[in-house]
């Protein structure tokens, strides 16, 4: 083998190893707590911080509320992703819509190209009530001060069976828990709770399920973290909010959001 040929050889040789490593490069999953993140926002509402993370960066988000925030809904947030051709709208430098009445719980946030969990942190920080960790990896926000003991247990009660088809709307995995999955109704019942399908501003509600929800054997936690990561999103738990209406006399009531 002469010099030029020993030379394209090793040249081709080259290119062939680069790419190799490029590719094992691109298949290498970033944790989501090192998922890099640039929130500039200076006094937002909680809601639009979270529309950059679920929105923009894809970061899903289960919320429990803390017993000390049931009187206010500064902590609301949509909890459903548009599609994609969508997303545009959501750009990280496009100022956002926020909802007129809240005023009070804004987040200051000064991170660019940071780690998920330093900006996690400061979020939970200025909430001043909540912790949170990554459940499958889905970022799990709850209380740490008044954390209400029903929820607890509703979060951890044991799921036999759920099953959404695919292609239905995003909003069949709600109604579905809330009015068919036994386990959840003899909840309610026990613990005098009632809830309701009712919801205000709800955007992508009917977008389909990209897949077939079917689980069993499941905390109720876990049944949320895996419908969230199916349909991307979050998921909210907390103190209804509602004040019109008919109650059903002597009962608390609770919303679960999809």
């Amino acid at each position: 083998m002469n010099k030029k040929k020993a030379l394209i050889t090793f040249s081709i040789a080259i290119f062939m190893v680069t790419g190799l490593l490029s590719i094992r490069g691109q298949d290498k999953k970033v944790e989501l707590k090192n998922k890099r993140i640039t929130l500039q926002m200076e006094k937002k509402q909680l809601s639009s911080v979270f529309i950059r993370l679920l929105y923009y960066y894809d970061v899903p988000i289960g919320f429990e509320e803390s017993k000390l925030d049931k009187d206010h809904n500064d902590y609301r947030f949509q909890s459903n992703v548009p599609p994609d051709e969508e997303r545009w709208k959501y750009n990280i430098n496009k100022p956002l819509a926020e909802y007129k009445d809240i005023e009070d719980h804004l987040i200051t946030l000064n991170f660019k190209d940071a780690r998920l969990e330093d900006v996690m942190d400061e979020i939970v920080r200025q909430m001043q009530n909540y912790d949170w960790e990554i459940n499958n990896d889905v970022v799990n926000i709850f209380p740490i001060k008044g954390r209400d003991p029903r929820f607890e247990k509703l979060l951890n009660l044991r799921i036999r069976g759920f099953i959404v088809p695919k292609g239905s709307r995003v909003g069949l995995a709600q109604t579905t828990i809330l009015f068919y999955v036994p386990e959840f109704k003899a909840f309610l019942d026990e613990n005098n709770l009632y809830t309701h399908s009712l919801r205000d501003d709800v955007l992508y509600i009917n977008r389909p399920l990209p897949m077939d929800l079917e689980f069993s054997d499941l905390t109720l936690k876990e049944l949320l973290n895996e419908i969230t990561k199916a349909k991307r999103g979050g998921w909210i738990l907390r103190t209804d909010k509602k004040n019109d209406g008919e109650k059903p006399d002597g009962k608390e009531g609770i919303e679960l959001l999809l």
